[in-house]
């Protein structure tokens, strides 16, 4: 019985985490819909971060190629 209430309190936590990103980012990260998170940080600079549900490896070399594009943009 211990085990199906953890159970239970962990998909509760999952269920709080999901509503408090759509309260902040105004959508839940889809197949069909990326979310990009501008702030700033301590230091002073901005960092931007992409929210979508392809897995760790997908997402890394979609930011690396991201990086590499807004790097050329700006001449850097």
């Amino acid at each position: 019985m211990r085990c199906g209430l953890e159970l239970i309190a962990g998909a509760e936590q999952v269920i709080e985490y999901v509503l408090q990103g759509r309260a902040v980012l105004g959508a839940v990260p889809t197949q069909t819909t990326v979310i990009a998170e501008r702030f700033f940080d301590e230091g002073g600079g901005m960092q931007l971060v992409i929210h979508a549900p392809f897995g760790g490896r997908i997402n890394k070399a979609w930011g690396l190629a991201l990086r590499k594009a807004f790097l050329r943009w700006i001449q850097l």
